[in-house]
């Protein structure tokens, strides 16, 4: 696993969202500074809470999704091919030129 800066930075963000004191239940304080060992699957951190002074010994794994290959042409974005049928698109022009930029005229009562 090649992990880079980005990699480091989102796993810390990952776990400073979701780590909390296992004694006083606040959030905890997690930097770079945290940091102790970084294998090639796995972290180990160790923290202290600020608001209890409990020592925290975080071991976590990480885990990759496989990357689809750019040549079989998966992955690609999908949500940009709208399934719209032309009437639909042209009635949804039509009324926002009836309309003239008014949510309340578009979106209102009919």
């Amino acid at each position: 696993m090649n992990i880079d800066p980005h990699t480091v930075q989102q796993i810390i963000t990952r776990i400073r969202e979701q780590l909390r004191c296992p004694q006083c239940r606040k959030r905890m304080e997690v930097n770079l500074e945290s940091l102790k060992v970084l294998g090639e699957d796995f972290v180990v951190m160790q923290m202290q809470c600020l608001t209890c002074d409990a020592h925290i010994m975080l071991h976590a794994s990480l885990s990759t999704v496989p990357q689809p290959s750019a040549e079989s042409g998966t992955g690609k974005n999908v949500s940009t091919k709208l399934m719209v049928d032309i009437d639909e698109i042209t009635e949804m022009k039509k009324s926002l030129q009836k309309s003239n930029g008014s949510f309340t005229k578009l979106f209102g009562s009919p």
